[in-house]
């Protein structure tokens, strides 16, 4: 029998550990949708350079409010969802 309610699939963990590469084979798999925190930073700060990424308090309270809020959207629309951040503070985890 399918499951017929969509899928949250939260990938955390240190900054090179693989969660964005699990989550591209995830993603692949499963048709989820993949939401990836370091591509929604460049995409708001217009850059192509991650070194250039102003890592503020304030950004990442944004950030992470625009990625938990498409979430939120995509799973209500019954799309499963692969949310790959690598949640640093204790904060941004609550």
């Amino acid at each position: 029998m399918e499951n017929s309610k969509p899928n949250l699939y939260l990938m955390l963990g240190y900054p090179g550990a693989g969660k964005t590469t699990a989550a591209k084979i995830i993603s692949e798999l499963t048709g989820a949708v993949h939401i990836w925190a370091d591509h929604e930073r460049r995409q708001m700060h217009d850059s192509d350079n991650y070194v250039q990424v102003e890592r503020t308090a304030e950004f990442n309270i944004k950030l992470y409010d625009s990625l938990n809020k498409r979430s939120v959207e995509l799973l209500k629309q019954g799309k499963s969802v692969v949310y790959d951040a690598a949640f640093n503070h204790l904060k941004d985890r609550l």
